[in-house]
């Protein structure tokens, strides 16, 4: 997986970081979910095979929440 570029992280992370604690209640990301954003968000391609229970379903809701405020996404 790419590393996660200084100028790609400084873009979107308040932002994003606003989301997760106003609307999910977590105080910060994992590593493994800034991996995975950070890319996502530069507009490249991502698999992300996490373990149940790791953050899976914050990396396509904040996302979809960047993108308009408000969106519905599907969960696999």
């Amino acid at each position: 997986m790419p590393f996660v570029r200084h100028a790609d992280v400084h873009h979107w992370t308040r932002r994003a970081r606003t989301i997760l604690t106003e609307r999910f209640g977590h105080a910060r990301f994992r590593v493994h979910q800034l991996r995975v954003l950070g890319p996502l968000l530069a507009g490249r391609n991502v698999l992300a095979v996490l373990p149940t229970g790791a953050g899976k379903s914050l990396c396509y809701q904040v996302p979809a929440l960047l993108a308009t405020g408000s969106r519905s996404s599907s969960l696999p």
